[in-house]
C-alpha cells in the first residue's frame, strides 16, 4: 500500500530535527528512556505504534519489539539505527490496517 500521502507530516528535515534536539538534550531524551524502563520491563513484547526512528523501543530491550511507523523514511532510519539488534524489527504501515492475527500477543503497547 501507498502511505505516501498519509505520510507527508515526516520528512528528512524532521528525522533530522529530531536527532539533532536528542544531541542538544541527552539528558532529557536519556531520562524518557530511563522512564520508560520503570514502566516496561526488560525482556517482554513491545510493540510501538508510531515508532519514527525506533529509539524509545529500543530502550525498552524487549525479548521482541516490533516498531511500525506510516512514513517509509522513518523506518529506514529505525533499520539503520536498529539494524544490529535482532530482537527488534520495524515495518512501513498504517495502524488502523495491520492485521495482527496469527501474531504472539504482546505484553506492552507504546503508542
Amino acid at each position: 500500500m501507498n502511505y505516501s500521502a498519509k505520510s507527508k507530516v515526516f520528512t528528512e528535515k524532521q528525522i533530522a530535527s529530531l536527532e539533532s534536539k536528542r544531541r542538544k538534550n541527552p539528558g532529557y531524551y536519556r531520562e524518557i528512556d530511563h522512564s520508560c524502563t520503570f514502566i516496561v520491563p526488560e525482556g517482554v513484547r513491545v510493540l510501538e505504534l508510531g515508532c519514527a526512528t525506533g529509539r524509545l523501543l529500543a530502550a525498552t530491550r524487549p525479548s521482541y519489539g516490533l516498531g511500525i511507523d506510516i512514513d517509509a523514511k522513518q523506518i529506514a532510519a529505525a533499520q539503520q539505527l536498529h539494524g544490529d539488534q535482532s530482537k527488534l524489527e520495524f515495518q512501513v504501515g498504517d495502524v488502523e490496517e495491520v492485521d495482527f492475527s496469527g501474531m504472539e500477543p504482546f505484553d506492552y503497547i507504546i503508542i
